[in-house]
Parts: C-alpha cells; structure tokens; sequence
C-alpha cells in the first residue's frame, strides 16, 4: 500500500485562483472556505488533473453561505476559560497557546492544566499569560476536570495541545451560547493542520476528527432522534479536542467520567442531551489538528478508540434502561457492520490497524464492567 504525503491548502470560494495545480509526487487536500467558514474539503491523488478540483470549487462557490448569528452587543456575550489540556509537549503546548492569544474574542482566559508536571510546561504556559495548573493524577479526564473547578467563565471551551484553534475559534462558540439559552454544548470541525506522514494520511483515512460542514442543532425532538442509535452514536457530534460548555451544565452533570479513561468526550455528549439541552455542531468553531505522526503510536490510539467507544456503550447498557437495548444493538453493530467488513474488505487501510480498533473494542467489554467495580470498592473504602 503506497501512501504519499498530502500538502494542505485553504481556498476562498470567492477567489478562486485562475490556475490550479497539482504535484507529480504529492497530493493535495484542499479546504474550501467561505467567508472564514470551512465549506468542504476534497483530497487530490499526486499528478491528478486540476480539473475536478475547479468544478468542485465552482459548485462551493454556488452554494450560499450559511447564516451567522445576528450582530450581539458585547455585554450579552458570555465569558469564556479556553482550556488546554497537556502532559509533556511544550512545543505543541507553544503553538497550541500561540494560536490562542491570537483569537480575536476578548472576553476570554487561558488557562492550561498540566497533566505531566513538567517545568517547561509551567514556564511555556506562564510566557502566554495562560494561568497555570497542575493536577498530578494522569488522565485527561482528570485534567478537564480539574479545569470545571477552575475556569471563571460562563462557559469552558476545551482543546488539546497538539491543536490550533482558528482566530474566530471563541467568538463562534460564544456567539451560539449567547444566541441558543437552551444550549448545553457546542462542537466544530477538527482539520488537519499536516499530512506530511503515512499515518497522518491513514488518520485522515480512517475518517479523522471532523464531522462535515453542516450546522446541525441536536435535541430531543431534532431529526436526529429518529435514527435507531441515537444518541448513542455520539462521534457524530463532535470529538475533545474541539467542544465548549456552558459552566453550570458541566457542574449540574457532575463532570466527566473518571471511570471512563478515553472517550469522556463521547459520554459527556450523551449525558448533555440526555438531560435535555441542546448540541450544536457550528462548522465556524475551528480548529486545526496535528495528527500523531508515528506509525506505533497511530495503532495504540486506535486501539484506544475501540476501547472507547464501546466502553461508552456498555456503560449506557448497565446505567440506562431506557437505551439499553440501544446500546447492545449498537455494540453488535460496531463489531460486525463495521470493524469485521472492514477487515475482510481491508484493501485501503490496514489490517493491523483495524485488528487494533477492534481488539480494543472487545477488551472495553471486560474491563469497562471491572473499572467500575473496583472504583465502587474504593468510593466505598473512602466513605466514612
């Protein structure tokens, strides 16, 4: 399997250049914008005719843009803590806090919890302005945690150092909380800030972190509902590396999952819609994502994914009846609908990598169940 590195280029529908080219020995994966929004992106095979690319363009270019909230006074907008979350990358952690003091809303603080308790981390996050916090236990969803009892602002828009948040990143996700009462989350899209590597190219492949370009509303009576996994299909709404909150929802929902230790993300989304608020998608929010560039490190983090997703699923199956059959149909679908035809169709991705998603899935069946057993076992040791 040939894999050739991709040279990421931005586009504005309304000028488009006169004359495209693409490279003999390297592809190209183009973002369409318009008017600071992403519309679209398309990947061109190396030496490929430009041709397809101007039509795609083109048919963007027709499309009209989608509406923006109305003009809001300053003093209706909500204050924003922007959280990054980081262990060990100070050099990520710089260009991720770089692109943050870049943002063009005001009403916002930085603040970075330091997940690895290393003192480059603490002097990057200081030369920023960022305030700076060390929670000692490893786990993101401790980290995130600890930034709910943190963070000032009325809402807490999370990402991770090896993300660039766009400069109208904030003020996006402020305008939606400012313009929906009712809205409980927001997410936007995740793209590729490089695809320089194989594995960054297999990333994007496996479906990378963004979800499409549309403004999808997410309620109990939304079109969504109807479909016979909702909510449990909750990749559909976003991913952690790009996801804001009002404050007091997180606080009213207890936080994140502790049990959990990848895809709090996944259940927190649940959770917010099964309380009964709203979840928007908002393709403005953007942020930019450097995909893990090693090949070793690519299998454990989709060894990861598995494990995650299904973990959140068996958890829906034991505390919620109302979804439970939801769950378990889900369960069997992921196993066999997706993972086994992958594997037996494997030709554009492979084999190693789809057996690591899957052997990650089936360990979240056994373990998932003794995570919350031993942690029931020490909350019941602590308690006097």
């Amino acid at each position: 399997m040939t894999i050739v590195p991709s040279r990421i280029v931005d586009i504005d529908v309304n000028a488009i250049p006169q004359a495209l080219e693409t490279e003999p020995e390297c592809g190209l994966f183009v973002v369409a914008w318009c008017e600071d929004v992403p519309v679209g992106t398309l990947s061109v095979a190396a030496g490929e005719s430009p041709a397809t690319l101007q039509a795609w363009l083109r048919a963007l270019a027709r499309t009209p843009p989608l509406p923006r909230p109305s003009s809001l006074h300053s003093g209706s907008l909500p204050t924003v803590s922007a959280v990054v979350c980081t262990r060990n990358r100070p050099q990520a952690l710089r260009r991720c806090l770089q692109a943050l003091r870049q943002q063009s809303y005001s009403r916002a603080e930085i603040i970075v919890i330091d997940n690895g308790d290393e003192e480059e981390t603490a002097t990057v996050a200081r030369e920023y302005g960022a305030r700076y916090v060390l929670e000692a236990r490893p786990g993101v969803r401790f980290a995130r945690n600890r930034a709910v009892r943190e963070a000032r602002g009325e809402v807490i828009a999370f990402t991770d150092d090896d993300c660039e948040p766009h400069p109208r990143w904030l003020a996006s996700l402020a305008e939606e909380f400012a313009t929906h009462p009712r809205l409980g989350c927001c997410t936007g899209p995740v793209l590729p800030s490089e695809l320089q590597t194989p594995s960054q190219e297999l990333m994007e492949r496996r479906g990378g972190f963004s979800r499409g370009f549309e403004r999808r509303l997410f309620t109990e009576s939304s079109d969504a509902h109807r479909l016979p996994s909702y909510p449990l299909q909750a990749w559909m709404f976003g991913t952690g590396g790009n996801m804001a909150f009002r404050r007091n929802v997180l606080e009213l929902l207890n936080g994140f999952d502790d049990v959990l230790p990848t895809a709090e993300d996944l259940d927190i989304f649940y959770r917010v819609l099964h309380a009964g608020f709203e979840l928007l998608y908002e393709p403005a929010a953007v942020v930019r994502h450097r995909h893990v560039r090693g090949y070793r490190v690519l299998r454990k983090r989709l060894y990861w994914w598995g494990w995650g997703y299904v973990g959140f699923l068996v958890k829906v199956a034991i505390e919620e009846p109302r979804y439970r059959f939801r769950a378990i149909r889900e369960i069997g679908h992921w196993f066999y609908l997706f993972q086994m035809q992958r594997l037996f169709a494997a030709r554009t991705f492979p084999f190693d990598l789809i057996t690591a998603e899957l052997m990650g899935g089936t360990a979240a069946l056994f373990a998932y169940p003794l995570r919350r057993a031993v942690q029931a076992v020490h909350r019941g040791k602590s308690m006097p």
